[in-house]
């Protein structure tokens, strides 16, 4: 970040607009007071459920790393409760998160006049990040694997099932998960919260050590139930498997359709009555010459029509031009071609970016209480707010200002600029490869170019640009 999120505070006072006056606002709209009197708090004294829930989704807002930073800050004049009032919201067992989260997901539709319509390509998304822990007597905190960093961290893995309608991503549920458990040791010193078996708590804390294909699925099962429309479900290879097809085919009455990422491993797939693996089929193809060369996406690719386990999909093999590896991706709806797949297949990368924007600016994950309640409160206070914004961002409001996500889209802004940048570099280097002879190099393929000394002087200069943070993720 290039500078402090206070400045939000200034950006919507210079549109005589304040913090508390937006929140206000939404929560209305929203009706998250009558979220919260239904699904959990019934409070008969004491302060309003409006301000304690204002006062938590301010926090983020206003950079504040938790309710003690809050009370330690110069911004407590802003709070005439004690703190304990919102320990308690945040440790309450009863309070169905999960239904005050689709409360928001639903009304979010009906605001957006898309609640009964389903967009084309609309599709829910499952994916899953890594929230790092510093502390291991944190309730149900283990020991992840986290792919980026490609080593097992301490933390929770938060599996998160997001819509997009057609135009704007919002989040409509989530779990947190273990993995690899700690030592008996560090166990005996972990947190446990005691709670009734039929509390809302003791069912995120089952789910905890389920299994996240099946927890993947309630999901599904879930959003379908709560009137979520969708074409699609989009999911990497983690979620590419039996159970997971057979369950979204069997959504909406079979109108719903799957599309996912898959290892090429040795499942068998039915083509022309024989039964083969991913690599066996890859090979018939290409001793077919089925490969072809998609020009717009830069990219080889070949499809068969196969079954597995009886069920049709289109199944599609590819790689980039200079790549080695070639790539399985599975769809159901076997009319796709390969053009319109890459297009709605890439819906997925928008759950990237609500990870990138909730763990940037909303301070996902960073939860330091712990209680396992206080930390599913504080998720799904987090997806709450980032519907919230969404919203306000559709509602045009902001648009014409350069406000709150104008500023919170800068640097993705930048790296989708520096992708361009460098693809036509790639482009450009191609070209003269492909039709100058370098006599004096003797260069006469790509992959002779990218181990000469001028290719990596070039990839230096562009490490030290404004380019580096793509290129490292490019590699």
């Amino acid at each position: 970040m290039r500078q402090d999120l206070n400045e939000i505070k200034e950006i919507f006072h210079s549109h005589n607009y304040d913090v508390n006056t937006i929140l206000q606002k939404n929560i209305k709209k929203f009706k998250l007071k009558f979220a919260f009197l239904k699904y959990g708090i019934q409070k008969n004294q004491g302060f309003d459920v409006l301000e304690i829930v204002t006062l938590l989704l301010i926090l983020p807002l206003l950079a504040l790393r938790s309710i003690h930073h809050l009370y330690c800050s110069h911004y407590n004049k802003i709070a005439n409760m004690h703190k304990d009032t919102l320990y308690r919201l945040k440790n309450n067992c009863d309070i169905d998160w999960r239904r005050i989260l689709y409360h928001t997901a639903k009304t979010f539709d009906t605001l957006s006049l898309t609640r009964n319509n389903t967009q084309e390509n609309s599709a829910l998304i499952l994916d899953d990040t890594t929230l790092l822990k510093t502390g291991t007597s944190i309730e149900k905190v283990s020991y992840v694997f986290d792919h980026v960093l490609r080593k097992s961290v301490l933390g929770f893995k938060n599996l998160t099932c997001a819509h997009f309608d057609g135009v704007s991503y919002k989040v409509v549920d989530f779990s947190l998960h273990s993995e690899k458990e700690l030592s008996k040791a560090k166990l005996k010193k972990q947190y446990r919260t005691k709670c009734d078996k039929r509390s809302q708590l003791s069912k995120r804390l089952h789910e905890c050590s389920t299994d996240k294909i099946q927890n993947g699925i309630n999901m599904l099962k879930r959003a379908a139930k709560n009137g979520i429309q969708c074409q699609y479900v989009i999911t990497d290879a983690w979620f590419a498997c039996e159970d997971t097809l057979k369950a979204v085919r069997a959504l909406k009455n079979g109108t719903v359709h799957f599309l996912s990422a898959c290892r090429k491993d040795n499942r068998k797939y039915n083509y022309d009555g024989k039964l083969l693996n991913a690599n066996e089929l890859l090979q018939i193809l290409k001793d077919k010459d089925s490969v072809k060369r998609n020009r717009s996406h830069r990219l080889m690719y070949c499809e068969a029509l196969v079954e597995y386990k009886g069920v049709k999909l289109r199944v599609y093999f590819s790689k980039g031009t200079h790549q080695r590896h070639w790539k399985l991706f599975w769809s159901s709806n076997t009319t796709l071609t390969f053009n319109k797949f890459c297009e709605s297949y890439a819906i997925r990368w928008g759950i990237e970016i609500v990870f990138k924007e909730c763990k940037t600016y909303l301070k996902l994950g960073k939860c330091q209480s712990q209680s396992f309640a206080a930390q599913i409160a504080e998720i799904s206070l987090c997806y709450m707010l980032y519907n919230m914004l969404i919203y306000e961002k559709r509602s045009g409001e902001y648009k014409t200002t350069g406000t709150l996500f104008e500023y919170f889209s800068e640097q993705l802004r930048e790296q989708t600029l520096a992708e361009k940048i460098w693809n036509m570099l790639l482009e450009l280097l191609e070209f003269i490869v492909d039709k100058i002879t370098f006599e004096q190099c003797c260069i006469d393929s790509y992959s002779q170019l990218e181990k000469h000394p001028l290719f990596e002087n070039v990839k230096k200069l562009m490490e030290g640009s404004f380019l580096s943070t793509f290129f490292q993720s490019a590699q």
